[in-house]
């Protein structure tokens, strides 16, 4: 008898934690619980949209101890390059979508899908976390951000470290005259260096065509890929430093492409 109550009594403990257990419930969360009986929404966590980025010179990967030939016959080496990327839009069959990662306020948020682009530092880099499932069809995002709207987070030493914006104040904002650099760019062309930043007056949009089905739960990614023949093309030397930056600038649109 005494055996019997036993096992009643765990019998009723188990049903009760059964009952009352709370996990996550949103079937397009990674860690969804078919099990859970109550959700839990602070529990759930969601797949990472990340994008990989490989440098190319033409059909051939691009070596930074090397040196190129360009068009016009100079002799092109690449130091170093950094850029800032935002505004990440997913365009489905359904909707067009944002990543879930933001900063502020409701009344003023700003989403946190700055992508910090670093020559040092080429790899798969999370723009933030997904909870859609669509048939992605295109990717637009733009050169730069818009400084106004980026404005409302200060004083930006508040920000938290590992926010993606605040990576790009580290390596893209000057305080001295509140502005950001969209892009900075070093080389040399026939051993004579060259130097050139792009502030953040104008912002460049950018849509690719793309194909990715998303599935429940996984986390997914779109590869970027940057021709740095299709950058430096038409660029010389004996042109003047506004004609060579306004040539980049316009070069970068044809210099990336996504797959």
């Amino acid at each position: 008898m005494r055996i019997l109550l036993g096992l009643s009594l765990c019998a009723i403990f188990i049903w009760s934690c059964e009952e009352s257990r709370e996990a996550c419930l949103d079937l397009n969360a990674s860690n969804f619980d078919f099990g859970a009986v109550s959700a839990c929404d602070s529990c759930c966590t969601y797949p990472v949209f990340s994008l990989p980025v490989t440098l190319n010179y033409d059909s051939l990967t691009f070596d930074f101890d090397s040196s190129y030939v360009l068009s016009q016959g100079d002799t092109l080496s690449l130091t170093s390059f950094q850029f800032v990327l935002s505004d990440f839009q997913l365009v489905g069959t359904d909707s067009v979508y944002r990543i879930r990662n933001s900063l502020g306020s409701e009344e003023s948020k700003v989403f946190d899908d700055f992508y910090l682009v670093r020559s040092n530092r080429l790899s798969s880099k999370t723009i933030g976390n997904t909870d859609f499932v669509d048939d992605i069809k295109q990717l637009n995002f733009s050169l730069g951000l818009d400084p106004d709207e980026v404005a409302q987070l200060k004083p930006y030493e508040f920000l938290d470290d590992d926010t993606n914006l605040s990576l790009v104040i580290d390596s893209l904002y000057n305080s001295d005259i509140d502005s950001f650099n969209i892009f900075e760019i070093k080389f040399n062309l026939n051993s004579i260096p060259y130097e050139f930043d792009w502030t953040s007056d104008e912002i460049h949009e950018f849509t690719f065509k793309t194909a990715r089905f998303l599935i429940p739960g996984d986390s997914w990614s779109i590869d970027l890929a940057i021709d740095i023949k299709e950058l430096f093309y038409e660029i010389s030397s004996v042109q003047s430093a506004d004609l060579m930056s306004e040539k980049l600038l316009e070069n970068f649109d044809n210099s990336m492409s996504v797959n």
